[in-house]
């Protein structure tokens, strides 16, 4: 598969806080001015925030949704971290004001997928995407620290009710099973004791 070649259908509207790379614009479709396809590459492009852009959130659903017919949640978050990093140059120098205005849209990003697609990050290979791009950031920018916490703290509570869900169905599955059980051997039991008290109940025949 030519990632770079193949066109994607994708929803969402067009929407920009800022300027973005120049060929992004030809490798993405529009059509009414909402974005119908483009290559993959661009795609994910597209979703990765900067300090002046946010992806709409009608195409961050749209896309989340449709592109893990192409790629696998932790292969996507490593591109997007991966496109995070050098555009923000997290392993470097980076403007500290620019980097402000970066990282809460970052958080707002991963808030977002957790939310939408909570059962992705239950795979340690996307959690160790999440936790290498936060770190990154707490180490480059201390004052989002606190917004970093903020996250991975409401993760592991998502996370958690997830599992407790998950248990309490299969637990109410158990429960109906041995409940279906219990009436089936009951009336195999009662079957005999029935027949014969028909057997006494009906009066012999006179002869």
């Amino acid at each position: 598969m030519n990632r770079g070649r193949k066109q994607r259908g994708v929803g969402g509207t067009r929407k920009r806080v800022g300027t973005r790379q120049g060929w992004i614009k030809g490798a993405l479709v529009y059509r009414d001015g909402n974005l119908v396809s483009g290559s993959l590459e661009a795609l994910v492009q597209h979703m990765v925030p900067t300090e002046e852009y946010y992806p709409d959130r009608a195409y961050l659903f749209a896309f989340l949704l449709s592109a893990r017919l192409f790629i696998k949640p932790h292969e996507l978050l490593g591109e997007v971290c991966a496109l995070c990093e050098h555009q923000q140059n997290l392993n470097g120098e980076g403007g500290k004001e620019r980097l402000h205005r970066f990282v809460p849209r970052l958080v707002q990003l991963l808030a977002e997928w957790t939310e939408t697609f909570p059962y992705d990050f239950r795979d340690e290979r996307v959690m160790g995407h999440v936790r290498s791009i936060t770190q990154k950031v707490a180490a480059v920018d201390a004052a989002a620290r606190q917004e970093v916490s903020a996250l991975l703290q409401n993760l592991l509570l998502r996370l958690t009710a997830l599992e407790r869900y998950e248990e309490g169905l299969a637990r109410l599955a158990t429960e109906a099973a041995t409940e279906q059980l219990t009436q089936v051997r009951e009336f195999r039991y009662k079957r005999p004791f029935a027949a014969v008290s028909l057997h006494f109940a009906v009066p012999p025949r006179l002869s």
